[in-house]
């Protein structure tokens, strides 16, 4: 029996190792296909169902200089893309880029498939006024926008805003939206100026004229007097010039049409 035992069982083992041969390297073949197949369908599930179906755009604090519908033009470009691969700081780029006005931009995935978008522009420092000459024979029309802190100009902005920026030179049409009117290093120069005046002499600083020709800036206080500065000095160091001499005559112990800070080592100035 023990014979009869042990042939069998060799004679499986022939056969079992016979088959083998025969169909194993079909089998793996087979079993290998099926993995690959499984993957692929897996893989093209994933990144179909991981994909961007739908855009949220949000303004921060409801602000209304977002140029929506251009910005969501942009952002429907992304639609379709899968939500692993989307690439944020490109896409924040490319925003940045297109609308350079926008000084926030927060991107976020929800997934599986909404990609959250909120964006702010630069805040507005002051008023913008500017003329339009339509007629030679006429004198040119006052209108007002805003100015962001990079210089841009927006029809609309914060009403809060008091200070007012008069630019004195004739335009034929209207500032582009967010159009740069002013370089943005001399928009801060007129800010830190404005604040400057306010410190040394106690007037509030109500507006500036901006006379681009003459290299010229006019700052105009709330009680009338007026501040002649160049641009093509600092205006820090016109400003201490005054700074000076306050500390040493009282210029201010009557009312004063305007103070000139344009010579150097020199103050010109014309009581009322």
């Amino acid at each position: 029996m023990t014979i009869i035992r042990h042939f069998f069982q060799q004679s499986r083992l022939r056969d079992s190792s016979s088959w083998w041969r025969r169909w194993g390297k079909t089998v793996m073949i087979l079993l290998g296909s099926l993995l690959m197949i499984t993957v692929f369908s897996g893989s093209i599930f994933l990144y179909f169902f991981f994909s961007v179906r739908e855009v949220e755009l949000y303004r921060i604090e409801n602000d209304i200089n977002i140029r929506y519908e251009s910005i969501m033009w942009v952002l429907q470009n992304t639609k379709g893309e899968n939500m692993f691969l989307l690439s944020l700081p490109f896409l924040r780029e490319e925003l940045k880029i297109r609308f350079p006005e926008l000084h926030e931009i927060l991107i976020e995935k929800k997934y599986p498939h909404i990609l959250k978008v909120s964006l702010k522009t630069a805040p507005v420092v002051a008023k913008w006024q500017y003329e339009i000459l339509t007629d030679p024979a006429l004198p040119p029309i006052k209108e007002e926008g805003f100015v962001n802190e990079k210089g841009m100009f927006f029809p609309t902005g914060n009403t809060d805003v008091l200070f007012r920026i008069e630019e004195k030179i004739s335009r034929k049409k209207a500032p582009e939206f967010s159009e740069e009117v002013i370089s943005q290093s001399r928009l801060q120069e007129i800010l830190l100026g404005k604040k400057d005046l306010e410190r040394i002499t106690g007037q509030e600083i109500i507006s500036a004229q901006y006379i681009r020709n003459a290299q010229e800036i006019h700052f105009v206080a709330k009680n009338k007097t007026i501040f002649w500065l160049f641009m093509n000095i600092p205006f820090e160091k016109q400003i201490q010039k005054l700074e000076r001499s306050l500390s040493e005559f009282p210029i201010f112990s009557r009312p004063i049409e305007y103070i000139d800070l344009r010579i150097s080592g020199k103050i010109i100035y014309k009581p009322l």
